[in-house]
């Protein structure tokens, strides 16, 4: 897969807590601590089991889906505001199954307000994600 973010994003690379698979994590260049505004990029195999637990946890958390297409690729799209230890927690998350794969794009931020420019941002970064054949 290919996605560009904003220039002065930081990227970090990690494996995956349920073993197969990779994260990518981006953060704006002038987060804000208490914020944590973050971009996560996650892709495992795309077993029944992953499948089922990825959805079970937006169903769970009464996230607000749609069914979306990016870049002639079906995606579903999750959202939702979380009440957090640490303020309203903002969610977008995009889900995608491809080529055996899931990829999970999801932002998160922890404010009041929703943050226009950080959700235009991640808007830009989605749009530019392109899973390849």
């Amino acid at each position: 897969y290919t996605f560009s973010y904003p220039t002065g994003w930081k990227e970090s690379e990690s494996g995956v807590p349920e073993g197969s698979g990779q994260v990518v994590y981006l953060q704006p260049p002038t987060a804000n601590p208490s914020i944590k505004p973050h971009v996560l990029i996650k892709v495992t195999p795309a077993t029944a089991k992953a499948v089922a637990a990825n959805n079970e946890v937006y169903v769970i958390l009464k996230y607000k889906k749609t069914e979306e297409e990016v870049n002639g690729t079906p995606a579903q799209k999750y959202s939702n505001v979380l009440q957090s230890e640490h303020g309203p927690l903002h969610s977008i998350a995009y889900v995608f199954q491809k080529n055996g794969n899931l990829y999970l794009v999801e932002l998160g931020y922890t404010q009041t307000a929703a943050d226009p420019q950080l959700e235009n941002e991640f808007n830009q970064l989605v749009t530019s994600f392109v899973i390849e054949k």
